[in-house]
């Protein structure tokens, strides 16, 4: 309780902050845009037949989002999970983000601060909150690190290209599996593409699992608008510690979806996770793993709007699971319905 209390002084007093900055400006003449807060917040009921702690009425997401600009050329944004345990006396582990973004050019920007792991797949572009089924890949690393980004963005904003450094997401992984922490660094290039009807997110990715050894991504995530109301995504992440491990461990996963917003959309998804390399390079997905995982769901927004969601998803896997504290397994079947609501503090 002390933990939540102390984060929510935290950002009512950034808040408050930002507050006098806007005011300052507003009083010297000088352009500025009011900070935009907002509140989240989901609750779900969970069915697991491979796990009862999981099963029952669950707070699933509580956060904080908080954006705006310092100056022109300056902007921030500041995500924080109220609900997240803090495991390292700091409560910077429940942060999701928190950056600065300083516009150099029309069409650089740089960025420092915590931020998304830049890895491609769309599997890995939503918000946690609107999240109802990932593969085993997604459920085992810390997508949120600190780190600097390099961002360029063409004229006609249909493309953008990020270089990023950050903190390996695979360092306190390490840390628990060895009892001591060491620099461990990520380094990845990212495209995001759209071009027409088709949209891209790929990525290069060295990540260190160990100091001084390198588990190298090549991530696509494809996404083809079949008309107005239907997406299909198509992603593949390959990991590889070496080039004789290249497409033995990897992880396909594809979702379509059919929108007919406002008033609701659904899904059906598939993803598969496969390592058959013979070492224990990949912290993600074990060595030995087969596993496929098939669902889909449905979201209703009764208010024609994103302020309420009711959901309901439901998902099956099967194969096999070598990591001991995996979150998928053979026969898992998991059914979840739940509610979301937003509210727009500040506009």
């Amino acid at each position: 309780m002390k933990k939540i209390i102390s984060i929510i002084l935290f950002s009512l007093a950034l808040f408050q902050t930002c507050g006098r900055i806007y005011a300052q400006d507003e009083t010297s003449g000088k352009t500025s845009l009011r900070p935009k807060l907002k509140f989240e917040a989901r609750l779900d009921y969970n069915n697991d037949n491979k796990n009862d702690d999981l099963s029952g009425i669950k707070g699933y997401i509580v956060d904080l989002k908080l954006e705006g600009d310092l100056s022109p050329r300056f902007s921030y944004k500041y995500r924080q999970r109220l609900n997240k345990p803090v495991k390292d006396a700091t409560f910077f582990d429940a942060t999701d983000w928190l950056y600065l973004t300083y516009k150099a050019h029309r069409n650089i920007s740089l960025m420092a601060g915590k931020w998304i792991v830049a890895v491609g797949g769309w599997e890995t572009e939503p918000a946690p909150i609107d999240i109802y089924q990932i593969s085993e890949f997604c459920n085992n690393y810390s997508c949120y690190q600190w780190g600097f980004n390099v961002i360029f963005n063409t004229t006609n904003n249909q493309n953008q290209f990020y270089l990023q450094i950050c903190e390996s997401p695979f360092r306190k992984q390490y840390k628990a599996s060895m009892g001591n922490g060491k620099e461990m660094w990520a380094y990845n290039a990212l495209w995001i593409g759209n071009i027409d009807f088709f949209h891209a997110f790929y990525s290069a990715n060295m990540m260190e699992y160990r100091p001084g050894k390198y588990l190298n991504f090549i991530a696509l995530g494809n996404r083809f608008d079949l008309g107005r109301k239907v997406a299909l995504d198509f992603d593949l992440q390959n990991r590889a510690s070496r080039a004789s491990d290249f497409f033995k461990d990897y992880t396909l996963s594809a979702q379509i979806t059919y929108r007919h917003l406002p008033a609701f959309q659904c899904f059906a998804k598939i993803s598969h996770d496969r390592n058959n390399t013979g070492n224990g390079s990949d912290p993600t997905v074990f060595d030995g793993t087969k596993l496929t995982r098939l669902g889909g769901g449905l979201e209703f927004f009764p208010l024609k709007n994103d302020n309420l969601r009711l959901h309901g998803h439901y998902s099956y896997s099967w194969g096999r699971n070598t990591n001991p504290d995996g979150v998928l397994r053979d026969g898992q079947s998991i059914v979840n319905v739940g509610l979301t609501w937003r509210m727009h503090i500040l506009k």
